[in-house]
């Protein structure tokens, strides 16, 4: 098909010639990073690169890279107090996965100030048997401070245990927990904290087979 496009000038060829001499010598550019909005060079391709084309930015983490960490945070968590549950959970006839899930929820994965502070893992209240003292909540409320999780964890078993034993069922475990009226539950999970402890119990155990399968 032939279409009646008017012969190029000269001048415009000149135009063509200077605009192939101009593009980015980088087959990649279309993937190239931007600057964020919002900041001076807003919206154009940053000149930082790697050999793969793509920016340094020591402030950005790659979503792939978070959820990475978040694993390693939890896997670390199990970690570090496995061998303790596993003697009290044997003492409460429960599966471990329901005294770490309800030690991490309550203690977002040993990370609250309460644990990273005091050793307290399951928002247990001053006076507490095994306590060393206290320290306040943001509403002045005492809350127990221990030596370890190990004495964390005794003083819940002493608190609570006949109520959770042998309930296996991490939903149920958590619901007796809760209506016993004997256990400070947090406030950021209330009638929910059933579920939240079967979750959180269901996600230590895939932690625990991927290392089970790991060690074979």
């Amino acid at each position: 098909m032939l279409l009646a496009v008017p012969e190029i000038s000269t001048e415009g060829m000149a135009k063509l010639g200077d605009a192939a001499a101009l593009r980015n010598a980088n087959p990649g550019w279309p993937n190239q990073p931007r600057n964020p909005a919002g900041i001076p060079g807003g919206g154009q391709w940053t000149s930082d690169s790697d050999n793969s084309g793509q920016a340094e930015d020591v402030n950005v983490q790659p979503a792939a890279a978070q959820t990475n960490n978040n694993g390693a945070r939890k896997q670390r968590f199990v970690d570090a107090h496995l061998a303790d549950v596993e003697k009290g959970a044997e003492q409460l006839g429960v599966p471990v996965e329901n005294i770490l899930g309800l030690s991490a929820l309550e203690s977002t994965w040993g990370e609250h100030r309460f644990a990273a502070q005091g050793n307290n893992y399951f928002g247990i209240h001053y006076p507490a048997l095994f306590a060393t003292g206290y320290v306040l909540s943001a509403g002045g409320t005492k809350v127990a401070t221990f030596a370890s999780y190990a004495d964390s964890l005794r003083s819940f078993t002493a608190i609570s245990g006949s109520i959770v034993q042998g309930k296996r069922d991490p939903k149920a475990f958590a619901a007796a927990l809760q209506n016993s009226g004997k256990f400070g539950i947090d406030i950021r999970t209330g009638a929910k904290l059933p579920g939240y402890v079967g979750d959180v119990a269901g996600t230590i155990r895939g932690i625990r087979s991927i290392v089970a399968r790991r060690r074979i």
